[in-house]
């Protein structure tokens, strides 16, 4: 009867939506019109990703975090929430996930590129001026966060061999190395609203891009 058919529709538009959300984790003061913002308090989802997600399977068509890995213990809290994003995402959805490229900022310590390291210091006002290269690379690569700035402390660091080994190990294997607002996925071309992933030196940015695909 018309009664079925009625919540019938809806329960499937109910089940489709759920399948096609767009999830922003570590969302800071960027909101995505379109997207559920998840970070700490004040944002629209206020929660603790390390601690779990309460969304359910599959919802998820595309999930983008930027410069939020790096802020949690390696390898038990990265692990639990990459396997998180793995259980939320869709089939055909895509992940981008933006960290500090540590190789990158390996080789520049190798090749004595003290641009590399003042650049990023003038380009964010917080940094803290007067580091030596090696100390720069230490605190951005999690060693010894600074009890004084706990929460904005990174926990570690990674390369690309690292990140992928981290998502392989957690049973993603579509792993793709991106530039900066090369996705093949319109809705994820998302670099330039973070002034982090932005942030560039003279031969490219600071920030590693990658994507996996369902």
């Amino acid at each position: 009867n018309a009664l079925v058919v009625s919540q019938s529709t809806k329960r499937a538009e109910s089940e489709e939506k759920l399948s096609n959300l767009k999830l922003q984790f570590g969302a800071g003061g960027i909101r995505l019109p379109g997207w559920v913002n998840v970070d700490e308090p004040p944002a629209e989802l206020s929660l603790n990703v390390a601690r779990g997600i309460p969304l359910p399977s599959g919802c998820a068509r595309f999930i983008y975090a930027s410069h939020l890995l790096e802020h949690l213990y390696y390898p038990v809290e990265a692990t639990r929430f990459v396997l998180e994003c793995r259980r939320l995402l869709a089939s055909g959805g895509a992940i981008r996930l933006v960290v500090p490229d540590i190789g990158e900022s390996l080789q520049a310590y190798a090749a004595g590129d003290a641009t590399y390291f003042s650049r990023r210091q003038q380009q964010w006002p917080g940094w803290p001026a007067g580091r030596t290269m090696l100390e720069d690379i230490l605190a951005y690569a999690g060693a010894f966060p600074d009890p004084a700035a706990f929460f904005e402390a990174h926990k570690y660091g990674y390369d690309f061999g690292t990140l992928s080994r981290l998502l392989t190990a957690c049973g993603l294997s579509k792993i793709k190395r991106c530039s900066y607002m090369g996705s093949d996925h319109v809705d994820l071309c998302l670099d330039d609203r973070s002034t982090v992933a932005s942030a560039a030196h003279s031969s490219g940015h600071y920030s590693l891009f990658i994507e996996v695909e369902a």
